[in-house]
């Protein structure tokens, strides 16, 4: 619901989305998707985790190792 020069405007929400989209898609290079991205970036991010979690096991690992041998 708007106010637009003393009109008031009311969309489906559909409509309402549509409209947003639009507006939004100038700012968007032609082939780029947003989705594609933010699941890269998820997984990329996933993958630091996992590697961060692998280094800290290793070590805990090694300590142990070190551990029984002193």
């Amino acid at each position: 619901m708007d106010v637009e020069d003393g009109v008031l405007r009311l969309e489906s929400y559909p409509t309402r989305i549509a409209r947003i989209q639009r507006e939004l898609a100038q700012y968007i290079s032609p082939g780029v998707s947003l989705a594609d991205e933010l699941v890269a970036e998820r997984r990329q991010e996933a993958r630091r985790e996992q590697d961060e979690i692998d280094r800290e096991l290793e070590q805990g690992r090694m300590q142990r190792k070190e551990e029984k041998i002193a």
